[in-house]
């Protein structure tokens, strides 16, 4: 005969009781004419989204309001990284490509292209 000591699993009870407690956080809705493809948050305040126009756009979570110029890629971006700074923000495009923007003065920085192998 085999005996476990018993392990303590949360029920519902404790579930019901934790959501009772949370604050839920009323939510935003970004709305744009063309299609997302990657986002990334900038601050704690903004996100930055990647467009299948190839546009780069950011937005204030708070109020939905869109801030600063649209940046302008070219191919649609399928990635998408902004520096914890809010300094840098980097798109990884259809093309092969990622470009190094300054997200302050929206100037390209530093422009990559995919080589086809890695040399080893």
């Amino acid at each position: 005969m085999c005996h476990s000591s018993p392990v303590y699993t949360p029920g519902w009870r404790a579930l019901v009781g934790l959501l009772e407690t949370m604050t839920v956080a009323k939510y935003t809705l970004i709305e744009t004419d063309d299609t997302v493809l990657a986002v990334a948050f900038a601050e704690e305040s903004q996100v930055v989204g990647g467009y299948f126009d190839g546009d780069i756009r950011r937005w204030r979570i708070e109020d939905g309001q869109e801030q600063g110029q649209t940046l302008t890629a070219g191919d649609p971006i399928l990635s998408i990284a902004v520096s914890q700074d809010w300094q840098w923000i980097v798109p990884g495009d259809r093309g092969k490509k990622a470009t190094v923007w300054n997200a302050v003065t929206h100037e390209k920085v530093l422009d990559t292209k995919h080589q086809r192998r890695w040399n080893r």
